[in-house]
């Protein structure tokens, strides 16, 4: 068979940059977060393989752009325009007016990495809305989305049951590369840099497979498809991401309500049957998979619930049942492998490493004392340094003693209300328009420290301190949009438009629900994620002529 070198150019100069961008949709969640380089020295975020692949995309399709192959102008392309360029406003006001930017090389190019890895995100948004012009490869970016939630959820099993490896990136040390095992009832976070940024991706694409599983005709189809989804549902719960879970509550719930009630055609005394029997069957399934895979979160949440003596007591007794449901059945646990490095948690909720084969306390080994705070597992003293006239240095021991905040929420809450969030908001005072900069928040007062890490855990208020009003406007007025756009053609008699619409209406807002409580939108792979949807949403558009 003779070769056409002419015919494969032409090829690839058509397609090249849809398969790109379905290679990046796989690519970007089932690879670890192995860094490749540091860019700032002892910064958390790193150079890694999914950076060099989006830029080599984005150089292509530059020239794609150039030889005026690529419809680019998303609808909401101005917005993100607008974004970018209050972001770099904002950089500067800290540089050069409310002096939030020492003019270092190393906070400088600190803020500019931040910058840069919002286009990285956004460019992604253009990829796909400029690659899909067809609905037949609308149906290969399902198959893709499917493959990508097994293949990560298989991971995660291994990764429970058998050992598998972990790259996580919750604190300096972790994010430097180091592979880790996880203990019995460490929570899984599968290929990603942590349990929330795994469940925030969940939260995203279950929507995609709960309504590719009910709207699949062929049997054998509709039910490798719900295996799918009830995989990514145990991933769901077995990483035991709290705020992900009420989140994707929320989202099932927009999806049954809208599907029966405004979809189907039936009268509504059978939408309500139909409402409610699907979605009884449905949070059935859910609560078995929780009962016997939820432990760890279960505790999480029973810590609000501890008062109430009934739930208390039907709580203990159906997990003294279900810890003694393996014994009965025989099963064993396998051994971890030898010298092996595993997750452990501090006092503080902190990573830290331990020899696998030494005894650890995790969060499900034992309930908290009620002298300390609900979600602090062991009394480890606090440690102070006193330095005598001589210049030397003593140890003390001190008792560890809690804000009123951790004491009544927990330490976790109180990390953020007593240190995230007014750092946050400080920031957004001292320019309310354009904010104090990118990765500029967490300084507090020492305004010439170079934080290793800039979590908020919550992206609204991250995105006000970092960009200001006007940067929390445009960056979520592009979601509001999109949302706003699927609801208004909901009704639509197209299948596959209502699939996207429906899919995407409940996603976006399960993962606008996380953002209140985990920084979703920034550095994650998760976010990666949601721009590649937000393209695939808009390019459904344009392809239904809805544009």
């Amino acid at each position: 068979m003779k070769i056409n070198l002419k015919q494969i150019i032409v090829w690839c100069d058509r397609n090249l940059l849809f398969y790109l961008s379905l290679f990046l949709l796989l690519f970007i969640p089932l690879w670890p977060k192995i860094p490749l380089a540091d860019l700032i020295p002892g910064y958390i975020v790193r150079l890694r393989l999914e950076d060099i692949l989006v830029f080599i995309t984005f150089i292509i399709y530059l020239i794609q752009i150039y030889r005026q192959k690529v419809n680019w102008q998303m609808p909401t392309w101005k917005l993100i325009i607008a974004n970018i360029s209050l972001g770099l406003m904002g950089i500067l006001s800290g540089m050069l007016l409310i002096n939030t930017i020492p003019l270092e090389t190393l906070h400088i190019g600190k803020s500019l990495l931040h910058w840069a890895r919002y286009i990285e995100y956004f460019f992604l948004a253009f990829l796909f809305f400029s690659t899909l012009n067809n609905r037949k490869q609308i149906k290969i970016l399902f198959i893709t989305m499917l493959i990508a939630v097994s293949a990560i959820s298989l991971y995660g099993i291994g990764q429970k049951y058998f050992y598998w490896p972990l790259y996580s990136t919750m604190n300096r040390e972790f994010s430097k590369g180091i592979k880790l095992y996880l203990t019995p009832h460490a929570r899984v976070q599968s290929t990603f840099g942590g349990h929330y940024d795994f469940a925030a991706y969940l939260v995203l694409l279950l929507p995609f497979t709960l309504l590719l599983a009910k709207n699949t005709k062929t049997k054998w189809k509709k039910c490798l498809i719900w295996l799918v989804h009830i995989l990514g549902l145990w991933s769901l719960i077995v990483s035991a991401a709290r705020t992900s879970i009420v989140a994707y509550f929320v989202s099932v719930l927009i999806i049954y309500t809208i599907y029966y009630f405004i979809n189907q055609q039936d009268r509504l005394k059978q939408k309500i049957k139909n409402f409610l029997g699907h979605l009884i069957v449905y949070f059935g399934l859910l609560g078995v998979l929780i009962f016997f895979f939820g432990h760890d979160m279960i505790e999480r949440f029973s810590h609000t619930l501890e008062n109430i003596e009934p739930i208390r007591n039907a709580y203990h007794t159906a997990n003294k049942w279900r810890l003694e449901l393996p014994y009965l059945l025989g099963w064993k646990e396998i051994e971890p492998p030898a010298n092996a490095l595993a997750v452990v948690v501090d006092e503080l909720g902190n990573n830290m490493i331990a020899s696998m084969p030494k005894p650890v306390v995790t969060p499900t080994d034992s309930r908290p004392k009620p002298t300390r705070p609900a979600d602090v597992y062991e009394d480890i003293p606090d440690i102070i340094y006193e330095i005598d006239a001589t210049g030397e240095v003593t140890m003390i021991e001190a008792t560890r003693t809690w804000s009123v905040n951790a004491e009544k929420y927990g330490l976790s809450m109180a990390i953020r209300l007593d240190t995230l969030w007014p750092n946050a908001w400080r920031g957004f005072l001292r320019n309310p328009l354009l904010g104090s900069g990118y990765g500029m928040i967490n300084k507090g007062e020492s305004i010439n420290l170079l934080t290793d890490a800039d979590s908020t855990d919550n992206n609204y208020l991250r995105t006000l301190g970092e960009t200001g009003i006007l940067g929390f406007l445009t960056f979520y007025g592009l979601s509001l949009t999109a949302i706003w756009m699927s609801s208004k053609n909901l009704r639509n008699k197209n299948n596959e438009l209502n699939l996207i619409n429906l899919a995407f209406l409940s996603g976006a807002i399960g993962f606008l629900i996380n953002a209140a409580y985990i920084d979703v939108f920034a550095a994650s792979k998760a976010a990666f994620t949601f721009w590649m949807v937000y393209g695939i949403f808009w390019a459904n558009q344009k392809i239904n002529k809805q544009l």
